[in-house]
């Protein structure tokens, strides 16, 4: 997701090599992830039932954040966040989580979403009132990786309804739509979602000034990566 793009960009530019001359995504990543998914495939499956939702467009979805997780990962010291984010909420400390790279801020807007969704209120509630557990058990959820792939399906679930009116019926401009509404922020009106199709500045944000690929795009390239293993694993 965007607004960390910054960061990346100042963080992999101090070190030596790390961005190579043509910054995109490589089939290789790709094919590490899908590799991931394969191992994965009794939790996805499950969810699948639950939702009555085909995987390969989910994973497809969350599949680039992934990639841009797996390059930054080990240099990333997320615990002064969390608990900045725990006391003081997401104007305070909002950052990316886990491989989906998820934030406090984008988890808050989808549980508003999913309270008017019979399926997912009662699976999404807490337990409690009080704000600051709250924020603690959602940090706990968003770094259990069941819970990153619960979400994963609810926002896919939950973005075909919302952005109904702006989806055709073929399944690949779905993915580059609802891919970019991940990216950008699916809060955002449909008319800039459209537009965020086309902006190539993944995976290290506008700032950054090589060859980059647009979130789409990478999400596309997923797709078929997904699609070859139809039948076969999904």
């Amino acid at each position: 997701m965007i607004k960390t793009s910054t960061f990346l960009v100042l963080l992999i530019a101090l070190l030596p090599g790390a961005i190579p001359a043509q910054a995109a995504i490589s089939q290789a990543r790709v094919e590490e992830v899908v590799a991931h998914f394969e191992s994965q495939t009794h939790l996805i499956d499950s969810l699948s039932c639950v939702f009555n939702q085909n995987a390969i467009p989910v994973l497809a979805v969350v599949g680039p954040e992934w990639v841009r997780y797996s390059m930054v990962r080990d240099l990333m010291e997320t615990k002064a966040l969390e608990l900045a984010y725990v006391r003081f909420g997401p104007k305070v400390a909002d950052f990316s989580i886990g491989p989906f790279q998820m934030k406090p801020s984008f988890v808050e807007a989808l549980e508003i979403e999913m309270e008017n969704s019979c399926l997912l209120s009662a699976t999404a509630a807490y337990p409690v009132e009080n704000p600051l557990i709250r924020r603690r058990i959602r940090i706990q959820r968003m770094k259990d990786p069941r819970w990153q792939y619960f979400y994963a399906f609810a926002f896919y679930s939950l973005s075909q309804n919302r952005f109904a009116d702006a989806l055709s019926e073929k399944e690949t401009n779905h993915i580059a739509f609802i891919a970019s509404a991940y990216n950008l922020g699916f809060t955002r009106p449909a008319a800039d979602i459209e537009k965020w199709q086309q902006a190539r500045v993944f995976p290290y944000g506008s700032d950054f000034r090589g060859t980059q690929e647009s979130y789409s795009g990478v999400a596309l390239r997923f797709y078929e990566a997904l699609q070859e293993r139809r039948g076969k694993v999904w």
